[in-house]
């Protein structure tokens, strides 16, 4: 009594199936995740509840290592009773009697909708600043190329020689350009290692 009230309250959804796949039971988490009462799963598949995001291959993999007396983990993308798709992380684990033989499974599946989303937003995000910066990079770099290689010819220019003052104010603009030069190439490097 006291398992069935922790498994009830557990926010996590739990499906118990006989070896042939029949749902014998599900939580309330399940009820509220998926929209089904457990009155219309009962005897069920889970496979009620596949979408055709996930790859029949996943499935498969899954029952034969179940079958085989083993722990499965995997991700699925699953449709409600609604038809809203969904993500779920699973974790199937075969319950044996004492001689070892399956009697039931048991899957215990957290729903990680919101976690996927906020991935792919941070991802869509990282790969717009790393296209920023690069395209930044580019477009600061070609002028100050052009500022760096105009004040070298400046300096070395033997037709045209600078006096001492602009001497100096054209080494101080080289000396600046080439250090703004660096720190660009140090973002391009940063942008490579992400």
């Amino acid at each position: 009594r006291n398992l069935r009230m922790i498994v009830d309250q557990l926010p996590s959804s739990v499906v118990m199936t006989d070896t042939e796949g029949a749902i014998e039971y599900v939580n309330a988490a399940f009820e509220d995740l998926t929209g089904y009462s457990f009155v219309e799963v009962a005897g069920e598949n889970p496979r009620i509840l596949k979408s055709e995001e996930t790859p029949d291959e996943v499935f498969s993999q899954m029952w034969q290592t179940i079958t085989e007396g083993n722990v499965w983990r995997g991700e699925v993308i699953n449709r409600k009773k609604s038809g809203e798709l969904y993500n779920e992380n699973i974790l199937v684990i075969p319950i044996k009697n004492s001689l070892g033989e399956n009697r039931h499974y048991v899957a215990v599946k957290e729903n990680i909708t919101e976690l996927k989303r906020a991935q792919e937003v941070a991802e869509k995000a990282n790969r717009a600043k790393s296209r920023f910066l690069s395209r930044m990079s580019h477009e600061l770099r070609t002028p100050l190329n052009a500022i760096n290689g105009f004040s070298q010819l400046m300096l070395k220019s033997k037709k045209n020689p600078l006096n001492t003052k602009q001497a100096e104010m054209t080494t101080q603009i080289h000396a600046a350009g080439n250090h703004l030069l660096s720190l660009i190439n140090e973002v391009l490097d940063l942008v490579r290692i992400e």
